[in-house]
């Protein structure tokens, strides 16, 4: 199943009790905190649940399929996601993987 924004803003709605125009005001401040963060470089860590940071990429070298040569990649930066402990145990759980 794939969960969307307008998901999280029900689920949010029924969690807290309220109104769909407020949970959306509040999906939208948590987006774009988030979003502001992540473009000042620094990480956005949801304890046990995600971590988002900024990470430089290095240069590198790819192959372009249509024109059959070699092509450099410059560097460049990308978000990187990083699962939870707490979110990891619950779906080794869920899994019926023994963790420890």
């Amino acid at each position: 199943m794939k969960t969307d924004t307008m998901y999280l803003i029900k689920a949010l709605q029924k969690k807290t009790g309220i109104t769909q125009y407020v949970s959306r005001k509040v999906w939208r401040a948590i987006s774009e905190i988030i979003t502001e963060e992540l473009l000042r470089g620094n990480t956005f860590d949801l304890r046990g649940i995600l971590s988002m940071s900024v990470i430089e990429t290095k240069e590198k070298t790819a192959y372009n399929i249509k024109e059959k040569t070699n092509m450099t990649l410059p560097p460049g930066k990308k978000v990187k996601f990083k699962a939870g402990q707490t979110l990891n145990k619950l779906i080794k759980e869920e899994n019926g993987e023994i963790s420890e």
